[in-house]
């Protein structure tokens, strides 16, 4: 049993940093363009890599999904840090305008 924890672990840990690397790649792709401007402070990509390095893998692609979908026009920019608990996580956005 803890030889199956420990494989599962360890391809948790691959899937997080091959997620991690494409974030990587993607920002490296497109910061040159100087088009893509992220809404929210940290940007996206900092925002998912923070999230998977902090919450793991599960978690980590949650928090990520709900900030993607709250990256559209029709929201107002702001702060937006990753939160340390559901309850911190409405008390964490900070808007400006």
């Amino acid at each position: 049993l803890a030889t199956y924890e420990k494989d599962e672990t360890e391809l948790l840990k691959k899937i997080s940093q091959t997620i991690l690397n494409g974030v990587t790649l993607f920002r490296l792709l497109t910061n040159p363009l100087g088009r893509l401007r992220c809404r929210f402070y940290p940007s996206c990509g900092d925002y998912c890599q923070d999230a998977l390095k902090k919450h793991g893998l599960f978690k980590g692609l949650w928090l990520t999904l709900g900030r993607l979908l709250r990256c559209q026009f029709f929201t107002t920019a702001g702060v937006d840090f990753i939160p340390d608990s559901t309850k911190e996580s409405q008390s964490a956005r900070i808007q400006i305008s």
